[in-house]
Formats: structure tokens, sequence, C-alpha cells
């Protein structure tokens, strides 16, 4: 069995080097480093440093897009998106949102140079966490509205259902933009598998079947050639209010589905 930690929030190297002791006293063998926007913009040796030191204290290290494009789990801010407004994903209801476009051509090549860096550190393995489109009820948006709506996106969709896009969101918008996820992952991971780095990737589980959250078709993702191990968070806190919610039905539920697929893709 491996064990880790997500290990954020600091970029003093020797302060770092201490923790990383504490980790592996603690039984860990490997350590999760995040990697934002910020980090590679002003930080890039540091982050090399920070690898290097992981390794040096016996553990091997995974990196992850934290809030990248605003569109991966992590609470930081995007410059792709503060710089990039007419790559931003659209509300159904005409709104701009603080998140890249996973189908703009633009976000992908920064994205790819992006993981290239990241790869360039010397990591062993990178961790896509929870790829997604905006989460409307994540900022109090309206029920109901979703993205992406934008010219793009609904220029792709009718070319693949022959109809116009739906105001609101349906099953049909659920398989595309799973798809726009899983095309994402592709044309991005051989940038990885250059590097002899391992694919990992996180979905956000749905609460509910049909709910405007999370990634339904978990086989689409875990047979990607790109990913190596595949996983899943069931984060059951922010949904404790909800009538007749199950703490241990949800997260047992997901756990027993992620094992399943990743038995199925032998990942």
């Amino acid at each position: 069995m491996e064990t880790g930690i997500s290990y954020f929030g600091n970029r003093m190297p020797k302060h770092i080097a201490k923790d990383l002791v504490d980790i592996k006293k603690h039984n860990c063998t490997y350590v999760l480093h995040t990697c934002s926007e910020i980090d590679q913009a002003y930080y890039p040796g540091t982050m090399k440093e920070i690898v290097k030191i992981s390794h040096d204290s016996g553990l091997k290290v995974q990196m992850n897009s934290w809030a990248v494009g605003g569109v991966f789990g992590g609470e930081a801010y995007s410059l792709f998106v503060m710089q990039n407004s007419d790559e931003v994903q659209e509300l159904s209801n005409g709104k701009k949102l603080p998140a890249a476009c996973l189908n703009s051509k633009k976000f992908r090549v920064f994205l790819k140079q992006f993981i290239g860096n990241c790869v360039s550190y010397g990591i062993d393995t990178f961790f896509w966490d929870e790829p997604h489109f905006y989460l409307p009820w994540h900022f109090g948006d309206a029920p109901g509205d979703y993205g992406c709506f934008c010219p793009n996106c609904k220029k792709l969709y009718r070319e693949q259902y022959g109809k116009a896009m739906p105001k609101k969101q349906d099953r049909t918008v659920d398989e595309f933009r799973e798809k726009c996820v899983a095309s994402l992952l592709n044309e991005i991971n051989p940038v990885l598998k250059r590097g002899r780095v391992e694919g990992a990737i996180c979905v956000l589980p749905k609460l509910i079947e049909g709910e405007n959250s999370g990634t339904g078709d978990w086989d689409r993702v875990a047979s990607l050639k790109g990913i190596d191990l595949f996983t899943t968070d069931p984060y059951w806190t922010m949904h404790l209010k909800r009538p007749g919610f199950n703490v241990e039905e949800f997260v047992r539920r997901n756990t027993v589905n992620a094992l399943a697929a990743a038995k199925k893709y032998r990942k």
C-alpha cells in the first residue's frame, strides 16, 4: 500500500525540508505538491527544488494542476482567465465565467506548456484534479443554468448532435461535456508520456443522477490510455443538510464504483 498527503501553501525550502521529514516519519510513501499558475509564473526554480528535496527525503512526488484555468480543483485564481477574457466559459444565461473554456484551443496550448513545466521539475506522477466545467451551484448561480454555452461549444454541440444546444441541461449536454473533458485529457496526456511521467486523475462524483456537477461516465475517463491511476473524492460535508442524504451510502457507493472502474481498465 502507498500512502501520501497533499502539501501546499508554503514555498520556503528549508521549512519544507523539515515538514517532509515529518511526513516520511508518518509512513507516507509519496507527497502531492500543488502547482498553480502563480507558482510557475514566479517560483519555477523553487518548484523544481521542492521536488528534489522531496525525492531526497525518500518520497515519490505527485504534482497537480492547482485551480489552473479555474477548471481543476484548488483554491487559487487563474492568470490565464484574467488575461484571456475571450477564452472563458459562458453560462446558459449569457454570464461570462471565471473559468477557461475546456474547448479553447488557446487554453489547451497553455495547458500543454503548464504540464510540460511540471514534467521538467522531475515529478513521478501528474495528478489531474477534478477536471470540470464551471459549477454554478458552488458559486451561488441560479439552479438550471450551466456552462459552457459559449459560441465555440454551441458550434461543437451542433456538429455532434445535429441540433442547437439547449438552454437547460439535459443528458445530451452531460454527455457532450464529458466528451469535452476526455478530449482535453487525450490531447494533453502525451506530454506526460513523453516525459515518462505517470498520469493520475480524480473525478468529482455526482451527488445524484442528473445533477449539474461531477462526472457521470467514469468508464470514459478510466479507459483513457494516458491515465494510470483512477481515483474519486466523495466529499460529503457540503451535502449534510440535504434531505435524506446518507453519508455512508454516498461514500461507499462511490468507493465501490471507483474500484470497479480501476479494475475494469487495469488501473
